[in-house]
């Protein structure tokens, strides 16, 4: 079965949907498709060629999907769409919606529509263990400092942490570097590899979940495989993994008005290690299943499913998502 991958752009910076791109591979014959890189008659042609489209965030191509009669599975992200009206819903009528978040699949089933869930966990394997525990080491990646900066979040830590590392990268602008001008805080910065990051994960013992919602949540769930005590706010997904006191904690941002011993740093770091062992080995189990409910999907598509938009909604549409050349380009021809 030929199956199409559409992603975000920005993924193949992150490489934070690769995971799946693989997963698809050892089920289909794959193509994938980054829609900011295509033409619209390149795109078209792709879909058309395609048995089964997965929709990685690119809600908004659902409806030229089922034009071309096709079968789409829609990936949205619980950070992404929360709050979202049912307007915008609407444009994904007729698919298969795939939901890394419980909160979104119960979201989805309360109102009728088709909905499928499981809770991903990363490889433990592939991460290295933390080893030292002897004194609070905290990680904090400043992915929002419009929302969440470091001085304010990690105020109750500064002057109480032997170490403070700040990995300031921000998703949407690039930073200078610079040297911190607090003796307690230490500042990393991205590079291509990502070594930076790697390397002061690895020399950290508390994780600081640098949002206030995620879609899956990789940085968290990969600083959990290694050990770490992750302090989080307490909203999906991080509360769909963490239970607070058990294998992490979850507060209330920005205030984060907890001690942290050693104690309980390294307790709750081989719990929540311990978590996402069992959780990897129930993600795997669950895949069989999981990928024949895909095929099954895209082998009992009937058209009658598709969905007509109205004008009003095709505005919409073109007004509330990011790809406005392709939703014109889509548009025009219909």
């Amino acid at each position: 079965m030929n199956a199409l991958y559409i992603g975000r752009d920005f993924h193949q910076k992150t490489r934070s949907s690769d995971f799946f791109i693989d997963l698809l591979k050892d089920y289909y014959n794959v193509t994938v498709c980054y829609p900011e890189s295509e033409t619209f008659e390149t795109f078209e042609d792709k879909i058309v060629k395609a048995d089964i489209v997965f929709v990685w965030q690119n809600e908004w191509v659902v409806p030229l999907i089922l034009e071309k009669g096709k079968p789409p599975v829609v990936i949205s992200m619980f950070d992404g769409v929360q709050g979202l009206s049912e307007q915008f819903w609407r444009i994904t009528e007729g698919s298969l919606h795939f939901c890394f978040s419980s909160n979104l699949n119960e979201f989805h089933c309360s109102r009728g529509r088709s909905s499928i869930h499981r809770q991903f966990f990363p490889n433990p394997d592939k991460f290295s263990a933390i080893e030292d525990y002897s004194s609070a080491k905290i990680f904090y990646w400043e992915r929002r400092p419009e929302d969440l900066p470091y001085q304010k979040l990690l105020s109750n830590f500064i002057n109480n942490s032997e170490v403070i590392i700040v990995h300031k990268a921000p998703d949407s602008q690039e930073v200078k570097q610079e040297n911190s001008q607090n003796p307690n805080v230490k500042f990393s910065f991205w590079d291509h590899e990502g070594n930076s990051y790697k390397n002061s994960l690895k020399n950290s013992n508390v994780y600081i979940a640098p949002r206030f919602t995620e879609g899956i949540g990789m940085s968290f769930l990969e600083a959990m495989a290694m050990g770490c005590c992750v302090v989080a706010h307490d909203l999906p997904t991080m509360n769909e993994y963490i239970e607070n006191g058990k294998n992490g904690f979850l507060v209330e941002y920005p205030n984060i008005n907890i001690q942290l011993n050693v104690y309980e740093i390294k307790d709750m770091g081989l719990r929540a290690k311990k978590s996402v062992e069992q959780g990897y080995q129930e993600w795997v189990d669950s895949l069989p299943s999981l990928f024949h409910s895909f095929t099954h999907f895209a082998e009992s598509f009937n058209l009658s499913n598709m969905n007509v938009i109205t004008l009003e909604e095709r505005e919409f549409l073109v007004k509330n998502f990011g790809q406005v050349d392709l939703c014109l380009a889509y548009l025009d021809k219909n």
